[in-house]
């Protein structure tokens, strides 16, 4: 049900026109990329999608139900993408560094727009021209890793308390 990219590189995946990416319920990433290296996700718009009662097998381990989840690697591109909730997250990343969201609007996640984490290396992860909206929260970072916001990003009506560096 979902789309897993795991040990490939220099790889664009775009989509023309309006393109939704829908998986039925909340216990797995819509996309997951896994050891991967320069990959660029542009134009997509993905969500999951509970349709009846019993769309959702439980969820054990919060990490697996974000709409996008980056398992390792490095040069990760998502560029102008929506990721809606229902998803835990819409971006869960994990030792993946750099990684750019660029252009993307991430709205009505469970937990958090954005969940990066590591182990012992540092990570960077880029926000440019964003807008992080209607999140239970918007960018939690675990770990040594370097949060830059560029350009004009919107970060508003997330609670707790909106992204401040």
């Amino acid at each position: 049900e979902a789309i897993v990219v795991e040990n490939r590189k220099n790889l664009t995946i775009e989509a023309t026109g309006e393109v939704w990416i829908n998986t039925k319920g909340i216990d797995h990433h819509v996309i997951t990329l896994k050891n991967c290296k320069s990959i660029t996700l542009s134009n997509l718009k993905a969500q999951h999608v509970i349709l009846e009662e019993g769309d959702n097998d439980p969820i054990q381990d919060g990490r697996d139900g974000a709409v996008i989840g980056v398992i390792e690697g490095s040069n990760i591109n998502l560029i102008n993408c929506e990721l809606v909730g229902c998803g835990i997250y819409g971006v869960y990343a994990h030792a993946a560094t750099p990684l750019l969201l660029q252009d993307c609007y991430l709205h009505d996640n469970a937990k958090s727009a954005v969940l990066v984490t590591t182990n012992s290396k540092p990570a960077e992860v880029t926000i440019r021209d964003c807008i992080i909206t209607q999140n239970t929260d918007s960018i939690i970072a675990k770990g040594d890793i370097d949060v830059k916001m560029e350009g004009k990003n919107t970060i508003e009506h997330n609670s707790p308390a909106d992204y401040r560096k």
